[in-house]
């Protein structure tokens, strides 16, 4: 994703949202795992590799590098997510904090339904980075997403997925019938950030007189609920995003497609991606994910999303999904209208 020039403060619905265009990136591979001992690990960079349209298994049961593309990954380099301690690393390429991965603080009053928030500024004219990650119900796979609000013109972020432990593919007991679902929680950050005055606007006070030239902003959150559907026999995924809201405006946003291709889904190698369109079918983005457990329980995934709304310019979206199959427990109350014959 290419770089874009600021825009001017738009009207959606009551708030006043100000757009920071920009994705950054500098089309290395965005998630090389670190190897400092950190719970949340499991990709193998000596192993595997590919194009990054599908990658390879390694051979811990985790993923190559590859297999987060970089348009979805973007800025993200890592993530660590420890869900047993509370605690999230990330190494984004952008001046976020000294040293270049920065441990986040625990942000309660920012947690969106399914996913735990983290937050980190070194001070009022540093950027304000917000992360939002979960792990499957089995944790077998995990995700997250994390964005700047924006400054000088550019934001910093993007999405970021990975298997936790062992894979194999879902195995159904009737070879024809490959099909299962895949529904939960969807968590975004977008670059329509958050208003002066708003209750969730963390960002740290600017001295008054400092230039609006300087100032930070936060971006806002986005929740949703995903369905997908993957048809291990035929090699292809799809689904959607839907009950879209812009969380801190309280404002309705449309859903996007996941778009079926054929073969964007590799069973072998647990790995798939694919186009994100809007229901008119319009091109807006790209999604990938892996799937993660024995016979394929969860999978976790990302999205990168711009210009999807028809009344502001330049808007875009990181967003991640981490699922349980339907029929697993902890699957989602959705999952109650997927026809029985068709799980494991």
């Amino acid at each position: 994703m290419g770089q874009r020039g600021a825009t001017s403060p738009v009207m959606i619905t009551a708030l006043s949202l100000a757009l920071l265009a920009g994705c950054g990136g500098d089309g290395t591979n965005p998630f090389q795992e670190e190897t400092d001992g950190q719970t949340g690990g499991g990709a193998d960079p000596d192993a595997g590799g590919g194009d990054g349209t599908g990658g390879e298994a390694a051979p811990d049961g985790g993923v190559s590098p590859d297999s987060v593309p970089d348009n979805v990954g973007n800025n993200v380099q890592s993530v660590n997510y420890d869900e047993a301690s509370g605690t999230f690393r990330v190494t984004v390429n952008s001046l976020d904090t000294t040293p270049r991965t920065a441990t986040y603080d625990r942000t309660p009053q920012l947690d969106v339904p399914g996913y735990t928030a983290f937050s980190v500024q070194e001070d009022p004219l540093d950027r304000f980075f917000i992360g939002l990650a979960a792990t499957s119900s089995d944790d077998t796979s995990s995700g997250a997403v994390v964005l700047d609000g924006g400054q000088f013109n550019k934001v910093f972020g993007g999405a970021y997925f990975e298997r936790n432990g062992p894979y194999s593919p879902h195995v159904p007991e009737q070879p024809a019938n490959g099909l299962v679902s895949y529904a939960g929680d969807y968590a975004g950050l977008s670059n329509l950030t958050v208003a002066d005055g708003n209750p969730d606007n963390l960002l740290a006070a600017v001295p008054a007189g400092t230039d609006p030239e300087l100032h930070p902003a936060q971006p806002s959150r986005v929740t949703g609920q995903v369905f997908l559907n993957a048809d291990f026999s035929d090699g292809s995924v799809n689904g959607a995003i839907f009950d879209r809201v812009l969380e801190e405006s309280a404002t309705s946003l449309p859903s996007v497609v996941l778009v079926p291709e054929p073969g964007n889904l590799d069973g072998q190698a647990g790995t798939f991606t694919g186009t994100v369109e809007t229901p008119e079918q319009d091109p807006i983005g790209d999604y990938a994910g892996v799937f993660g457990g024995e016979g394929a329980t969860s999978m976790s995934g990302g999205i990168s999303i711009e210009g999807y709304l028809d009344n502001v310019e330049n808007e875009l979206e990181y967003g991640v999904f981490v699922l349980t199959k339907c029929g697993e427990p902890g699957d989602a109350a959705l999952c109650d209208t997927v026809n029985p014959d068709a799980l494991p």
